[in-house]
């Protein structure tokens, strides 16, 4: 186990290090007396299991508060406005001014909805940080999202509210169905009569509720059913696609749809001259054009609550709501319903209503919906996609050319035409313009799911920071040769270390970036860097650069994550933060923060830092500008050959990084390591000052102390390759019994709890 510090606030600034043994897991025994000064200097981050199960210790990242004061706010709003949109629309849209205006109005709804998200994405409100796509990858998903409002719109001023609202239930069955089709999802058997029960209420709402009323006009069309329908389709093609470019483009829900609105109205402004007359504006009451900004005003709480409720409480309470918010919205079009609601609709209604709610539990319980990824569209579907469009083709050459023409010209020389025209091109200009050039460097408040993606380049261009006791949340990973695809495994265990810490930002380097890093910031090292001799030596090696220059968390491709990291870090007195937020602050002045720490993993079993299994080199994390992370660099500098075995683990991996452990433990007991590297590199590039002061003064640089902690072998490597002979936690040589889930049970990782766990490909 580990000896703890006799008094650590003492030490805190003094660089000392204090001594420990690492033995197999059990509980703690008493602390020894302190350790003499001649024992090797090593500190290990040491928590028991006792430890773990007090409040506060190593938490892992706290559950979603359900119940706040905040959220029932927002939770109050979404109701009221989704309520409210739903009767103030169908009040607009049935009134004969605005009936035959249902681009216009969603085009007026896309532009509210981009107005909104674009604030919100503002520094001053920080609600999210906009991501930009190029229009044309998401011009599918523009032309999905206006049919489907567009006949949602139609639907709703063409129907009753009741049956417009059930109608969209059918949401849930359509995007089933459509999955089954094209990506061959499954449909459990479960679901089959929730999903009946559903169909059938609606089309028995649907049928009774189209009758004709001798109370009034407010009854279902057929064109409303058939719209109603067709926006169904139209969602459920919506859903299934904008799902894999979440995946895909690897956005947010609003960073996403921040990209759809502005080209959505655009796309609609120039359609509208072509569909579209405007009513006179004379002719429309000034209660209409109230309730018009009002649907707006409802279109945006709706929006941004709705996404605050996903973030803050999570789906299932958003499903939840939402099925409270299609029963208010039936019960209320039911009240001020002018004509008679037959029993026979009520009986529907019901149906509908119960199937919606065992369709939703099917939801929540991940029966529904889970398809397959990496599926795609098969030869029979693209062939049958390509005969649509060659029948629509046929259509439009079918028709007069010259009528066609005249038609044409008529439109080019309407007025509306050109004033729509212009201003759809002002809104896609201002829509480039804004999120290429306003800064997105801030913290949100709605927590994004997965580590942002930062390419090397833009790190690389990025000023350095100056807080040399903070760890930045940056996770390194490195993979090789430039362009190459990682396999199935690694994709995955690489996806389980961003979702893991989904706050932080997430940087793959390759060959070619690696050498850039070398290049710009420690040309003193080129040529050694250069003659190494194979890539795996050179990727070795420059991990320690990426700990020196910009510190972060370094994992190998072959590392799972299993938990979040951050409290591993804050149990050692040591905070993160975004690199963003620590690129222009100076270090902390806190007494107990005045000290850098560098982090290592032991793997071996047995103790001390002899041997190539004691400390491996595929996980590390630092802040910025350690000293020790030169030291590696420098011995491949003046020992070009090793221990003279010629092997990667003495030159570059884990067996180097043994013997510079020592060095620094045993050498640099008074804390001398920065002078000593700083002078060291001085006598090759005397103008260089990376995190080291002027000369005779090499220790003033914004940290007083410096250490290096190895953390326990279950914290980080509770799988030893060298000594754990367990053949389901081997990944190399393709081994047939390889088997994760089965290696993480026979290690019990959650019993200190592991943070980590490294299968070992070998794949150099």
């Amino acid at each position: 186990m580990v000896v703890a510090e006799t008094n650590p606030k003492d030490d805190e600034c003094k660089g000392l290090l204090t001594s420990i043994s690492c033995t197999p897991a059990s509980p703690p025994p008493p602390p020894p007396p302190p350790p003499s000064s001649d024992d090797v200097k090593l500190e290990l981050g040491y928590y028991s299991y006792e430890d773990e199960k007090r409040p506060g210790a190593l938490s892992e990242e706290p559950e979603k508060q359900i119940g706040s004061v905040g959220l029932l706010v927002w939770m109050t709003i979404n109701i009221v406005a989704t309520v409210a949109i739903v009767f103030t629309n169908k009040s607009i849209l049935s009134n004969a001014s605005f009936r035959n205006s249902q681009v216009s109005f969603a085009a007026y709804h896309f532009t509210i909805t981009g107005l909104t998200l674009w604030l919100a994405s503002r520094p001053f409100c920080g609600w999210f940080e906009p991501k930009h796509v190029s229009p044309y990858r998401i011009l599918h998903l523009v032309a999905a999202m206006c049919i489907q409002v567009i006949f949602q719109n139609l639907a709703l001023a063409y129907s009753s509210v009741i049956f417009h609202q059930l109608a969209r239930l059918l949401l849930t069955p359509a995007t089933a169905l459509l999955n089954f089709v094209l990506f061959q999802s499954s449909i459990p058997r479960s679901a089959f009569l929730p999903l009946a029960l559903l169909c059938t209420g609606v089309g028995i709402v649907s049928y009774f509720d189209s009758l004709p009323s001798a109370k009034g006009n407010d009854t279902t069309t057929p064109e409303g059913i058939f719209f109603a329908l067709s926006g169904v389709c139209a969602s459920a093609l919506y859903t299934v696609l904008v799902g894999r470019y979440h995946k895909k483009l690897e956005m947010s829900s609003m960073q996403l749809l921040l990209n759809q609105a502005p080209v959505s109205a655009a796309v609609l402004l120039c359609v509208v001259p072509w569909m579209e007359t405007f009513p006179e504006v004379a002719t429309v009451p000034g209660s209409l054009w109230t309730s018009i900004l009002a649907s707006g005003i409802f279109a945006c709480l709706v929006n941004l609550s709705q996404f605050y409720i996903i973030d803050a409480a999570g789906p299932v309470t958003s499903t939840v709501i939402g099925q409270l918010k299609t029963c208010i919205i039936v019960g209320l079009g039911w009240v001020l319903s002018d004509h008679e609601i037959l029993r026979q609709s009520v009986a529907g209604i019901l149906m509908a209503l119960t199937g919606m709610s065992l369709v939703r539990r099917e939801q929540l319980q991940g029966g529904l919906f889970y398809d397959n990824p990496q599926t795609t569209l098969s030869p029979d579907h693209c062939r049958e996609i390509q005969n649509l469009c060659q029948i629509a083709l046929m259509i439009l050459q079918s028709s007069p050319r010259g009528s066609c023409l005249q038609w044409l010209t008529s439109q080019f020389n309407r007025r509306r035409f050109q004033l729509s025209f212009a201003l759809a091109i002002v809104l896609l200009l201002s829509y480039l313009f804004h999120l290429d050039v306003l800064p997105t460097d801030y913290e949100a408040p709605f927590k994004d799911h997965y580590a942002r993606t930062l390419s090397a380049r833009d790190l690389l261009a990025r000023p350095l920071s100056q807080d040399l006791t903070t760890i930045p949340k940056l996770i390194h990973q490195t993979w090789f040769p430039a362009g190459s695809n990682m396999s199935d495994d690694a994709q995955t265990w690489v996806r389980t270390m961003r979702s893991q810490n989904a706050d932080w930002e997430y940087v793959l380097w390759d060959d070619e970036t690696n050498r850039m890093l070398v290049e710009q910031y420690f040309p003193w090292f080129l040529t050694d860097y250069n003659r190494l001799p194979k890539e795996i030596h050179r990727a070795d090696v420059v991990r320690n650069l990426y700990m020196y220059l910009f510190g972060g968390m370094y994992a190998d491709v072959d590392t799972e994550a299993l938990r979040p990291v951050e409290p591993l870090f804050t149990s050692h007195s040591t905070t993160l933060a975004k690199h963003s937020q620590i690129l222009s602050t100076g270090p902390r002045k806190n007494d107990h923060e005045c000290t850098q720490r560098g982090f290592v993993g032991h793997m071996a079993h047995k103790e001390g830092l002899d041997g190539p299994a004691a400390v491996p080199n595929g996980w590390m994390a630092s802040p910025p500008g350690h000293p020790f992370w030169l030291l590696p660099v420098i011995h491949v500098i003046e020992n070009p050959n090793g221990n003279g075995d010629g092997s990667v683990e003495s030159l570059t991996g884990p067996g180097a990084l043994g013997t510079m452990l020592h060095k620094y433990y045993e050498d640099f007991k008074d804390g001398s390591v920065r002078t000593h590297v700083c002078r060291t590199v001085r006598r090759w590039s005397p103008a260089w000052d990376l995190y080291c002061g002027p000369e005779g003064s090499e220790d003033e640089v914004g940290a007083k102390a410096d250490k290096m902690v190895v953390l326990p072998r279950q914290q980080i490597y509770p799988y030893s390759w060298a000594d754990d002979k367990h053949p389901a936690c081997l990944a190399a040589w393709g081994n047939p019994d390889f088997n994760p889930d089965e290696c993480k049970r026979w290690i019990d990782v959650d019993e200190w709890p592991s943070y980590f766990i490294t299968y070992c490909t070998h794949s150099w």
